[in-house]
């Protein structure tokens, strides 16, 4: 699976219009449809904190032609509405989520999630281990730590997510909060200025940088329901994946050591040398070699 260059670049106004708005639990949520009936389930690109469904823009024509490609921003993220104030939590977006696909009648499919979006999966993976229908078929988790104690937060994630943080992130500002995001990358993969600029583009959408802190909402969250959604992972028998760049500040190497302790015969995982907290933007040919390795093991079993 090759990437050309021209698959490789979306511009930001071409990535909104590929999308649409959706009315979902009072709420306008940005959504990407390639509305194309593929041979393989349809597969659902949940993206992470704080950035946008924009992340996977590297990947989706190639996905595209396999899949039916699913991708929208989560609520406070984006091009969705950004309410302010707001209780954000990882229980919302996964009602969300499952809000979407019903709306878009997907009954299966795949789903690749990348930090924040791997909340979300495991959610809905607590939620579909109490039940007889399997919503996801199959996932792939990118750059993600997956249990409470396998992250390393940055200072600046760390700041904002204390009671002053919304008068941290007004201090803030594009500059520091950019040379953060830019530490998350490997040595030799660090975003251009194009990239950056998009990134604050995004995250300041619909005065979206207030919503920062309140968005962060979900560590408490991870230490809350810890137990809930590390059983949730153990319980699952569906194929699972993780990829994790080895350079990543956030993702502990534990990570992996945990995941490969599970001991399920249908879980994968890759490592990439010298990629940080973002693979699918720092090493997208690698990302979509793994992806592609593991539906086809997925069709396999």
């Amino acid at each position: 699976m090759r990437l050309e260059h021209q698959d490789m670049l979306y511009s930001l106004n071409a990535w909104q219009r590929l999308g649409s708005y959706h009315n979902t639990h009072g709420q306008q949520v940005f959504v990407i449809d390639s509305q194309n009936n593929k041979e393989k389930p349809p597969l659902l690109l949940l993206h992470g904190y704080p950035r946008s469904s924009w992340d996977y823009s590297l990947l989706f024509n190639k996905l595209a032609q396999h899949h039916r490609v699913i991708a929208p921003d989560f609520l406070g993220f984006g091009f969705s509405s950004k309410p302010y104030p707001h209780k954000y939590s990882i229980i919302q977006q996964a009602n969300i989520v499952e809000a979407i696909l019903a709306q878009k009648n997907i009954q299966h499919c795949y789903v690749m999630a990348h930090n924040y979006g791997d909340a979300v999966v495991l959610e809905l993976l607590a939620r579909q281990n109490t039940l007889q229908h399997k919503l996801i078929l199959g996932t792939m988790f990118l750059g993600s730590s997956l249990y409470d104690d396998a992250q390393t937060p940055t200072l600046v994630q760390r700041a904002l997510s204390t009671p002053l943080g919304p008068l941290f992130v007004r201090a803030m500002g594009k500059a520091v909060l950019m040379k953060s995001f830019s530490g998350l990358f490997g040595p030799h993969t660090k975003p251009t200025s194009q990239q950056l600029n998009t990134a604050w583009q995004l995250i300041s959408h619909d005065a979206g940088v207030r919503c920062l802190p309140a968005v962060l909402s979900y560590f408490n969250e991870r230490n809350i329901y810890k137990d809930k959604w590390a059983n949730a992972l153990k319980e699952a028998d569906i194929p699972m994946a993780l990829l994790r760049g080895t350079a990543d500040p956030v993702a502990h190497k534990k990570t992996i050591n945990r995941f490969k302790s599970l001991q399920k015969p249908n879980s994968l995982t890759f490592e990439l040398p010298s990629i940080g907290h973002y693979p699918h933007i720092e090493s997208p040919h690698e990302t979509l070699n793994a992806w592609q390795y593991f539906v086809e093991q997925c069709t396999l079993d």
